[in-house]
């Protein structure tokens, strides 16, 4: 027999031969038949190249694969077979943000369904306390975190007078000296035999990892800098996690308060 693809002679069973239309040497020449006739195919359908066609409707007006599959099949379903065309005749796919961009450009009707949405699911105050909770999380703050580390971080290499608190009056060095003087050393001391060396929220009282928190922000209450109330012992642990959930600065007492009733 000759192969419908290839031409080439090969042997086959007389049994494939009375129930098959057309005959081939290999599974690749059978799938090169089929690609090459569905290009053919959707080629009249279109009314010209099919590359060409893909290459108008994705690159130049952007349309989603979702859109493209309701013009060529009649229904957005068949998006995969679609991102399968743009692979095999080498059209990049776009990719996260890129993508989702794209499906808003010039689309009230997803503005208008997307506001919907929201009211029904967002505009309530079971659906933002839900949020809430979920935000709380360690394992949604983990992620968020790692979501904004390095250069995903828009704030990444925004150091020195580009950053928009920067101080002239109040560099890290001076930051250091205040830090060190012995008024300073004495407060923290003051502040760890109060609470026995021993970190107020978890009990962790292992030796080098304690750290004298302010309540009211260093900064900023600079009358009670150095007021033993003003004081408590967190461990690095613990420490951390109250900086990630309240950040670096203008915080309270009310913060300190509210952390210590959170679970971790």
């Amino acid at each position: 027999m000759k192969c419908s693809f290839c031409n080439e002679d090969f042997n086959c069973k007389p049994s494939r031969v009375k129930r098959s239309k057309n005959i081939f040497c290999s599974t690749n020449c059978h799938d090169l038949f089929r690609k090459r006739n569905t290009y053919t195919r959707l080629s009249e359908k279109v009314g010209k190249d099919l590359k060409e066609w893909l290459q108008d409707k994705y690159l130049k007006e952007t349309l989603s694969t979702r859109e493209i599959s309701t013009l060529l099949y009649g229904k957005g379903t068949l998006k995969p077979h679609v991102s399968q065309l743009l692979k095999e005749h080498g059209i990049p796919l776009r990719q996260g943000s890129e993508a989702i961009r794209s499906q808003w450009i010039d689309n009230d009707e997803r503005r208008k369904q997307s506001r919907e949405i929201a009211n029904v699911y967002l505009n309530s105050k079971k659906s933002r306390n839900k949020l809430k909770m979920t935000m709380q999380t360690t394992e949604y703050k983990l992620n968020a975190s790692i979501a904004k580390q390095g250069i995903k971080n828009p704030m990444y290499g925004v150091t020195g007078e580009n950053h928009p608190n920067w101080n002239p009056d109040y560099d890290s060095k001076r930051n250091i000296i205040l830090r060190k003087d012995w008024e300073t050393v004495n407060w923290k001391k003051a502040v760890f035999e109060r609470d026995s060396y021993s970190c107020v929220k978890c009990g962790d009282n292992k030796g080098g990892n304690l750290i004298a928190h302010h309540k009211n922000g260093w900064h900023w209450d600079i009358e009670n800098r150095y007021n033993i109330n003003n004081g408590s012992t967190l461990c690095k642990t613990c420490h951390d996690y109250f900086h990630s959930t309240y950040g670096y600065r203008n915080n309270t007492e009310k913060q300190f308060i509210e952390f210590l009733t959170l679970n971790l």
